[in-house]
C-alpha cells in the first residue's frame, strides 16, 4: 500500500501546485482586461475550465478509492459500490471501460467462476482490442476454469498465455499483470502435478503483489497443501489470509472450512 501512496501524493501535490498557478494567472488576466466584456469572459472561461477539472479530478480521485479499497482492503463488495457510485457522476462515461475490468477482479474475489466467465463473454470485443485486454481475458479465463476444476481449459488457456509471454506488439512486451509462477502453479495444480506446483508456488515472488493478490495466492497455495496433507505449510497460509482479512469470498471459505 504504501508503494503505490507515494507516486498519488506527489500527483495531488503536483496538480494542486498546478491549479494555484492556474487561479493566480486566471485572476490576473481577469484584473488586467481593460474592458468589462473581457473580464466577464475571461471569468466565465476561467470558471468553466477550472470547474471542469476539479470534476474530473474528483472523478479520478472515486476511481482510486474503489481501486484501493478492492486491491489494498480486499473488500470488493464495497469497491463494487464504490465503483458503482462513481458511474452515477460519471456523466461523461469515462470509467465505462474500465468498469468491467473491475468486474472481473470483483468475481474473481468473490470465487463468482459463472459471473466471471459471463463478463469476459458479453464484453468480447473489449477484451480482444490490445494486447494486455487480451492477457486479462485468457488469464481470468484460465482462473474461472480452475475454479471450476475444468483441467481441458485451463491447459488451453494456460497454453495461449505461454504464448504471449514474450510477445511484442509494436516493440513493446506485455505489461507485468500477473506473476508468472502463481500461473505456472495453478496450472500445475490443475494437472495434479503436486510437486511442481508446490515448487512454483514457493517461488512465487508476493513482494509486489497487493493484498487481494495474495489472497488469491495464499488460498490455492493452501488447497495445495491440504491435497499434499501438508498440514504446517497449509496453517502458514491460513494465518496469511487472516492477517490480510477483508470481506472476500476467501475470507469466508477459509473460515468455514477451518472452524
Amino acid at each position: 500500500m504504501k508503494r503505490a501512496a507515494f507516486p498519488q501524493e506527489a500527483r495531488n501535490f503536483i496538480m494542486g501546485i498546478i491549479y494555484i498557478i492556474f487561479a493566480i494567472y486566471s485572476i490576473y488576466i481577469i484584473m488586467t482586461a481593460q474592458k468589462f466584456s473581457q473580464k466577464l469572459l475571461f471569468g466565465i472561461l476561467f470558471i468553466l475550465i477550472f470547474s471542469i477539472a476539479l470534476y474530473a479530478e474528483c472523478l479520478r480521485h472515486l476511481y482510486q478509492h474503489a481501486i484501493q479499497t478492492i486491491a489494498y482492503d480486499a473488500m470488493p463488495q464495497k469497491g463494487k459500490k464504490e465503483y458503482d457510485d462513481l458511474l452515477k457522476k460519471d456523466i461523461f462515461k469515462a470509467y465505462n471501460s474500465s468498469k468491467v475490468i473491475y468486474d472481473t477482479l470483483y468475481y474473481a474475489d468473490m470465487l463468482d467462476a459463472s459471473s466471471l466467465l459471463k463478463t469476459l463473454e458479453t464484453h468480447y470485443k473489449m477484451f480482444h482490442q490490445n494486447i494486455d485486454n487480451l492477457l486479462i481475458w485468457h488469464y481470468n479465463q484460465l482462473y474461472a476454469h480452475f475454479l471450476l476444476k475444468d483441467t481441458k481449459i485451463v491447459q488451453e488457456e494456460y497454453t495461449k498465455i505461454i504464448r504471449m509471454k514474450d510477445a511484442k506488439v509494436k516493440g513493446h512486451k506485455l505489461s507485468p499483470l500477473y506473476n508468472w509462477d502463481f500461473i505456472d502453479a495453478l496450472y500445475l495444480f490443475s494437472r495434479k502435478d503436486y510437486k511442481q506446483s508446490f515448487n512454483c508456488f514457493k517461488k512465487t515472488n508476493t513482494q509486489n503483489m497487493n493484498n487481494r493478490e495474495k489472497l488469491h495466492y495464499y488460498y490455492q497455495f493452501s488447497n495445495l497443501c491440504r491435497v499434499m496433507h501438508n498440514r504446517s505449510m497449509e496453517e502458514e497460509c491460513i494465518k496469511k489470509i487472516r492477517e490480510i482479512g477483508g470481506t472476500s469470498k476467501i475470507i469466508e471459505v477459509v473460515n468455514h472450512e477451518n472452524e
